[in-house]
């Protein structure tokens, strides 16, 4: 399940990506569906009100879809996180 809050948006995604390697069957709509099926909470409204009123139906791909979630919930720039594994010791 992803909420927008617990889990970052990144690593969440990354969990889908192996999912969907392991699973290849799906077709590209399927996919979308099924991840919304996961979405509770902030995810969810965010889906229903924002997506959905706006044209769900012009998301086309997974990578489309997966570049909006991010930048409506990822906590951090791209480039944070690489600092962040810099600052590991």
């Amino acid at each position: 399940m992803y909420d927008g809050k617990k889990m970052t948006t990144r690593a969440w995604l990354h969990q889908l990506q192996t999912y969907f390697t392991l699973n290849p069957n799906m077709e590209e709509e399927e996919v979308i569906y099924f991840v919304t099926l996961h979405f509770k909470g902030d995810a969810l409204e965010w889906w229903q009100h924002r997506m959905i009123r706006k044209g769900y139906v012009d998301i086309s791909s997974f990578d489309e879809f997966s570049r909006n979630l991010v930048k409506r919930f990822d906590r951090k720039k791209e480039n944070e996180y690489f600092q962040d594994l810099m600052l590991l010791r």
